[in-house]
């Protein structure tokens, strides 16, 4: 009595437990896999090797050219209201084979206008943004108040057909459209005023490219307006993208003469080469 179900246990347990034959099933065949051996290319690429301005291999085409571009710029630094002031100068050499009618300017300090799109990683602070107070071409004046620009007069109205107008003013890329275009291989010249607020605060409250701690530190960078990029990659020549803040960008080639008048005893830091070391602490506003 004591081993029968012990005995069926283990009977039951061997039957349980014990491997059976098994017949290998022959697997579906599956669909062989598309491999492309191409190598896709964007719209921009194709009209450049169109354009023979790129080749295949990467390199720049017989037909290669680049915007270049001259500043001169003249700013200020008032501490007491935090505004940077600016007068300056853009020279630019059309090398491309086609005229331009119209030239794209990046105005970046509007990111902070109300209303502007920008990304989250933008602080909420606004501000006037960047104030364009006069802009000439080629040594005609634009009519900002025509225009609807932000200058002495605001206000907006309509501009003659044959002069030089501007739009987008009080958004991060504006238009300059051009009575006369710049001919190829030729140059045409941008003279304006311009300022703008710093936003932050004595928490420091800012962005990677524009910030202050109270009015004893500033973090400048895109604090002037510049011509954008001008290329063979994109149909029409200009980037019309806006800027949204947390985003990368790259600018055309070019040279810069830069003035800076800043509190004497403050410390600047910047990219190139100092003039004047030996004026910038011997007056009340030093120039570097």
């Amino acid at each position: 009595m004591i081993r029968r179900p012990f005995a069926v246990l283990v009977l039951i347990t061997g039957v349980v437990f014990t491997p059976s034959p098994t017949v290998a099933q022959p697997s579906p065949r599956l669909p062989e896999r598309a491999v492309r051996r191409d190598i896709p290319m964007t719209n921009m690429i194709r009209r450049a090797h169109a354009a023979g301005t790129r080749d295949s291999t990467g390199r720049p085409g017989p037909s290669y050219w680049q915007l270049w571009t001259e500043y001169t710029i003249a700013a200020r630094l008032d501490t007491a209201t935090s505004t940077i002031s600016g007068r300056e100068t853009i020279v630019i050499q059309n090398n491309s084979d086609s005229a331009m009618s119209s030239i794209v300017m990046r105005l970046d300090p509007n990111l902070y206008r109300p209303k502007v799109t920008r990304g989250a990683s933008v602080p909420a602070e606004t501000t006037e943004g960047m104030i364009i107070t006069r802009l000439s071409v080629n040594g005609q004046a634009v009519d900002l108040a025509a225009t609807g620009g932000r200058g002495a007069r605001g206000g907006a109205g309509a501009a003659a057909p044959s002069q030089t107008t501007v739009s987008g003013l009080q958004q991060t890329s504006a238009r300059i459209s051009l009575a006369t275009p710049i001919a190829a291989k030729s140059k045409g010249t941008i003279d304006l005023d311009w300022n703008f607020r710093v936003p932050g605060g004595p928490g420091g409250q800012g962005h990677r490219m524009t910030m202050r701690w109270a009015d004893t530190l500033y973090q400048l960078t895109q604090w002037y307006p510049r011509v954008a990029v001008y290329d063979d990659l994109r149909q029409g020549g200009w980037d019309n993208e806006v800027y949204l803040g947390p985003s990368e960008f790259y600018n055309n080639f070019g040279r810069f003469d830069v003035r800076l008048d800043v509190p004497a005893g403050w410390l600047v830091g910047a990219t190139g080469v100092l003039q004047n070391p030996r004026k910038c602490s011997r007056r009340p506003h030093a120039s570097g």
